[in-house]
């Protein structure tokens, strides 16, 4: 996934959350300032980026898992 198909992923979660209105919530980049309420909760959406990295190339990764650490291989084939 890229980065702005997680932050649509993220904001579709934020708006199907039910927990608080949404007009509480303050989401990122909108066109009108956002006003906090006088009284009662109200929250701010905030994504920070991280550090991307490679987790595999072509059609296979080359990260495997094995007995809870994550072990790197030469050939992805074997078990040893």
């Amino acid at each position: 996934m890229r980065y702005e198909e997680i932050r649509r992923v993220i904001t579709a979660r934020m708006r199907a959350f039910s927990g608080i209105t949404q007009d509480c919530i303050a989401y990122p980049n909108q066109m009108e300032v956002f006003e906090p309420p006088g009284e009662g909760l109200w929250c701010r959406l905030n994504i920070q980026h991280g550090q991307a990295f490679m987790a595999g190339m072509a059609d296979q990764p080359y990260i495997y898992w094995r007995l809870g650490y994550v072990e790197r291989r030469k050939n992805p084939n074997t078990l040893h």
